[in-house]
């Protein structure tokens, strides 16, 4: 099975690689504790979700360079492969509704499959974050279509993200 097609099928549970990334993410939310920030919302560190077809569960973290300027980093596993994906992303308010922006940006992402595959997504990306007031969480939902580059290549609408982070303080 190409890499193409493990994103376009759901795996089956890997209950030993689901505990190491429980270990793995309960140690860097911890750790993360320990990082200050000028900004009340400058970083942020958590569970990133990439779906719509295959699942690619993760840590992600999330950084602002200015006001409306950021990037997001993620790395996603799935039974077969493994997932890195970076994403440019303009953060834009909606007049009268703290904490909640709309993102607009684009990336990509490069997934490594058991077996030596490999495959490059060019990534466009458009969605909302929102910051809950008073509360070190943010939250995030995307529409990210994707468009494979490698042999199996084609264009992958049907793809969002999903992340829930601890905001760095």
């Amino acid at each position: 099975m190409g890499v193409f097609s493990i994103l376009l099928h759901e795996p089956k549970t890997n209950t030993m690689q689901n505990k190491r990334f429980s270990i793995l993410l309960v140690l860097a939310l911890a750790l993360s504790t320990t990082f200050v920030s000028a900004q009340a919302y400058k970083s942020s560190l958590g569970l990133a979700v990439d779906f719509g077809g295959g699942t690619l569960v993760g840590p992600g973290f999330k950084t602002f360079f200015s006001e409306k300027m950021g990037v997001a980093a993620e790395v996603g596993f799935l039974q077969g492969a493994v997932g890195i994906t970076g994403l440019f992303q303009h953060h834009g308010n909606f007049p009268n509704a703290k904490g909640l922006k709309f993102i607009a940006g684009g990336g990509s992402t490069l997934v490594f499959a058991n077996g030596g595959g490999s495959e490059f997504l060019l990534r466009a990306t458009t969605g909302l974050d929102y910051k809950i007031d008073k509360a070190p969480l943010a939250m995030n939902f995307e529409w990210r279509p994707a468009f494979s580059l490698g042999a199996g290549g084609g264009i992958i609408p049907g793809r969002f993200g999903f992340g829930i982070r601890y905001v760095l303080k």
